[in-house]
């Protein structure tokens, strides 16, 4: 109860001082049951923390732990704890810190980290690892976290567009072949009924071949959507045809995506924070 009452005394006190000490939390985990019950890494992470934010001017809130849990371990309560604290912090106050001993403390993983700390940097938390020598509030740390959040980001939308390009070429080789693969047809094709070749669908193939000739005609993707409506030729799905799958039918190719800015980053904080 005094713990609460000086933390509620504490928040009252920067909403009077904006320029006061700016407000820390800290996250300290131990991987074995041996350490948690020793206490041994738990004290030295909880102490390094503490006289960093002591040597360096941030006030520390509180030391959020997880004791005896893997960082492979989906659920850490005390890690989801700290994001919580610092994100709050970080919109109500605009000044917020989070500090730990080593940065694999914020993730399951390599990527898992670089995707935590993207969320962080994003609401303008302060990153701080101290045996990393990694702060976020000083020019290099900030580039340094930064760079690595972009690297991540790369590799990652690499990793999909592989994992994209595998499974279309599959789909290819497959209706080459007549073969059914592990997704349904492409449109124009369906599986015969002995249910293992692929045969064509008269009625799809006469919607493509429309398609086609209206967009040889010079019709927008829109226009031509609206005249298979017309002339009532139907997609498998739905009542109507969008333009990403006119665009598909005419081309053979998906149309591009567009990504909302920002999408990455709401997906990786509401997997953070366990909001759907």
């Amino acid at each position: 109860m005094n713990e609460e009452r000086e933390r509620a005394n504490k928040k009252r006190e920067r909403a009077n001082d904006p320029a006061g000490l700016v407000p820390a939390w800290g996250y300290i985990r131990v991987s074995t049951a041996a350490q948690a019950s020793e206490g041994h890494g738990l004290d030295v992470q909880r102490e390094k923390i503490s006289q960093w934010c002591q040597f360096n001017g941030l006030e520390l809130e509180l030391v959020h732990e997880d004791a005896g849990i893997t960082g492979a371990h989906t659920e850490r309560p005390g890690f989801r704890a700290a994001v919580r604290d610092v994100l709050a912090a970080a919109a109500a106050t605009g000044r917020a810190a989070i500090v730990v001993y080593k940065l694999d403390r914020l993730g399951r993983s390599a990527l898992d980290v670089l995707e935590t700390i993207a969320v962080l940097l994003d609401a303008g938390v302060r990153v701080v690892s101290t045996s990393d020598g990694v702060d976020s509030g000083s020019g290099m740390g900030a580039a340094t976290l930064r760079l690595l959040v972009t690297i991540h980001a790369t590799f990652a939308e690499l990793d999909r567009e592989n994992i994209r390009a595998r499974l279309i070429d599959g789909r290819r080789r497959a209706s080459g072949e007549n073969r059914v693969y592990a997704s349904e047809p492409a449109y124009g094709r369906r599986v015969a009924v002995d249910g293992e070749v692929l045969v064509e669908d008269e009625g799809e193939k006469a919607a493509i071949e429309r398609a086609r000739a209206l967009r040889g005609e010079g019709k927008s993707f829109a226009a031509i959507a609206a005249a298979l409506l017309a002339e009532g030729l139907r997609p498998r799905r739905g009542a109507k045809w969008s333009t990403a799958v006119v665009h598909q039918l005419v081309t053979g190719e998906r149309a591009p995506r567009r990504r909302k800015k920002g999408g990455r980053i709401e997906r990786a904080r509401a997997e953070l924070l366990g909001t759907p």
